[in-house]
């Protein structure tokens, strides 16, 4: 993945996606809503 080729409009969806995959990550352990903090949508994927 490039700088010039990041899927922006895909942010939501896959930010959606983590936050799912880690609630039934943790749902053994804790019933509590995770609290996400969101990253800029420019350059996301390349820290």
């Amino acid at each position: 993945m490039t700088p010039e080729h990041l899927p922006t409009e895909q942010y939501e969806a896959q930010l959606a996606e983590k936050v799912v995959r880690l609630q039934s990550m943790m749902a053994p352990f804790s019933d509590l809503v995770p609290e996400v903090f969101r990253s800029p949508v420019s350059h996301y994927r390349m820290r």
